[in-house]
């Protein structure tokens, strides 16, 4: 993650299958310019830890497949609205766009 959130022109990041860590870390200003996130079938991930100035331009973004991620970063706590499948433990986190 750390080298993806380097490209200063980034908009949209889909991730598939594409990650096998437990940890996911997105840097101070990392992802300045990314509007759109979707992490899936990510089986390992168990944490995700987000600096208060990485993703500053989100609009929205989902996370499915997930069954291990336990905590969203606590900053998309208090804006995410959560839709929860739990018979296909799929978990769709959207806030509103501006």
């Amino acid at each position: 993650m750390p080298i993806l959130g380097k490209f200063p022109n980034l908009r949209h990041l889909e991730l598939s299958r594409a990650y096998k860590g437990k940890k996911f870390t997105c840097k101070g200003n990392g992802f300045g310019q990314l509007e759109t996130l979707r992490l899936g079938n990510l089986e390992n991930l168990e944490s995700w830890h987000l600096h208060t100035t990485a993703m500053s331009m989100l609009k929205s973004w989902s996370i499915f497949g997930c069954p291990e991620l336990k905590k969203i970063p606590e900053r998309m706590e208090h804006i995410a609205v959560l839709d929860c499948y739990q018979s296909q433990r799929e978990y769709y986190y959207r806030f509103p766009m501006n």
